[in-house]
């Protein structure tokens, strides 16, 4: 039964002429030439051995017959993109697994983890404390990304295959020194904080 049905571009072009009535139409919704169009559906035509349409000079007229199938041809299809959206659905989320110090992950990585899994809902997003030399769990295959506090070359030392992988600078390092003796001598003069000078590190 399936061996003797004409082909699902015949059916497309067919469905969209007769919506459209019009070979122009349904060729711009199906990104080809009108022409293209007229030879799938007379095609069709002739593999279902009936007249679909009637040919008018301003345009396209459907016959008895292509009346009588369109109906169901636009509920199979609606039926196989439900079926496909299903399948499309089944699909097993992509693991990111995260590891970080446990202070960062869970001051900065897990207030942002809700936000995160709403935009990227094909991510199962896992995230690990861990004080542990990075290059060890990347080694074991236990996470995707590692995050540390330092210049980044000391832990993809001797890690050929994170060679191609280099370390990302996240962020810079501030560092707030206290103007001690200013301090001792005027402490209600930094009550703004005038006192504090900031350092990029």
């Amino acid at each position: 039964m399936i061996q003797s049905l004409p082909t699902l571009n015949s059916l497309r072009a067919f469905e969209a002429a007769a919506r459209h009535l019009s070979f122009s139409k349904a060729a711009e919704e199906l990104h080809v030439t009108a022409a293209a169009v007229s030879q799938q559906v007379r095609a069709l035509e002739e593999h279902l051995g009936v007249q679909l349409f009637h040919r008018l000079n301003r345009g396209l007229a459907l016959t008895s017959g292509g009346l009588a199938g369109l109906p169901l041809l636009q509920k199979a299809f609606c039926t196989l993109v439900k079926g496909v959206d299903r399948l499309r659905d089944s699909r097993e989320p992509e693991l990111l697994a995260v590891e970080s110090a446990p202070s960062f992950a869970a001051k900065w990585l897990l207030p942002r983890m809700p936000g995160f899994s709403a935009e990227h809902p094909d991510i199962d997003l896992r995230i690990a404390g861990s004080l542990d030399r990075v290059r060890d769990s990347f080694r074991s295959g236990e996470i995707n990304v590692g995050i540390r506090f330092g210049s980044g070359d000391y832990y993809l030392v001797a890690l050929e295959e994170a060679a191609d992988q280099p370390a990302v600078c996240l962020f810079r390092d501030w560092v707030l020194r206290e103007a001690a003796n200013f301090l001792d001598e005027f402490p209600q003069s930094i009550t703004g904080g005038e006192g504090l000078v900031l350092y990029s590190v």
